[in-house]
């Protein structure tokens, strides 16, 4: 799997349940354009001419390459789910259209020699409200799928070392943002640590250097480190209030000319509006749900 994200960098913003998860789509005896859309669609900019262009080229691509991507092995080389998802996203980036719009920077190229790349939020005792609205405006609007890391019980060291993967921190050096990280092993805080330790002494200019949040609701090993900038939160919240949050995140979410994206539930105490939301959330890759 290493070697294939390197010859297909776009699997690097991939978990290996989430390859499998496209894999069956894409060699279903009849893919639905509309699921595999969903599943990739983070990868380019949100915008209306960009989501019918993706479904155009992924119609195409299922059609023209079908041999491709059924095939079990070529030139002697057996090939696996990886290669043929590998594939499929080669062939996405191929086209000048989509790849014009795909993965953006959230903050500026170049970072100032004395500013911090590797800064921790020391939120004891935030509510749910009061990390969100911290994240907006970590990000001034909301971040994409694949900047955002949230800390399990159950969280791998696989699971980190692809989220931290070098060639993906370097060649796209957006804002990472790792949440909770108290709630890793002592073992994998350690783990964490190394991997931003090696990260951040990449020999690499500064500009290539991403700009890594950590966010901790209790104490955890980060604070311990004289190169990770601590901001303490202690007896106070984030500064961004509810509506201010609101309108960062229509700024940077919302295109003028693209409303489809607004749905309205409504309707009377216990009629299963939150149940209706929570299952409509299961099936948007790009939510983040705290």
């Amino acid at each position: 799997v290493a070697k294939l994200r390197v010859e297909y960098e776009q699997l690097l913003f991939f978990s290996i349940p989430k390859l499998l998860h496209l894999y069956q789509l894409i060699t279903a005896s009849e893919p639905s354009v509309t699921k595999i859309v969903q599943e990739v669609s983070f990868l380019f900019q949100n915008k209306p001419k960009v989501r019918r262009k993706l479904k155009e080229i992924v119609k195409d691509i299922l059609k023209t390459k079908k041999d491709d991507l059924v095939v079990e092995q070529k030139e002697g080389v057996k090939i696996t789910p990886m290669h043929v998802v590998g594939f499929f996203l080669a062939e996405l980036f191929k086209n000048l259209d989509l790849s014009n719009h795909s993965l953006k920077r959230r903050r500026p190229s170049v970072i100032s020699s004395s500013q911090s790349t590797h800064i921790l939020h020391s939120c004891s005792g935030f509510t749910q409200s009061q990390l969100i609205r911290l994240i907006i405006s970590i990000y001034g609007g909301v971040p994409e799928a694949f900047e955002v890391f949230h800390c399990r019980s159950t969280t791998t060291e696989e699971d980190l070392r692809l989220f931290l993967n070098p060639k993906r921190a370097t060649k796209h050096p957006f804002q990472y943002l790792i949440l909770e990280v108290n709630k890793l092993s002592y073992q994998l805080q350690e783990v964490l640590l190394q991997l931003h330790f090696d990260l951040r002494h990449n020999p690499r200019s500064m500009s290539e250097i991403p700009c890594v949040h950590f966010i901790e609701t209790s104490p955890s090993l980060l604070q311990e480190m004289p190169w990770i900038l601590v901001r303490d939160y202690k007896g106070c919240g984030p500064k961004m209030e509810m509506e201010e949050a609101m309108l960062a995140c229509q700024r940077s979410a919302m295109n003028p000319d693209d409303f489809s994206c607004i749905q309205i539930v409504y309707g009377k105490a216990g009629d299963g509006k939150s149940h209706y939301i929570d299952r409509q959330l299961q099936h948007c890759p790009q939510s983040l749900k705290i």
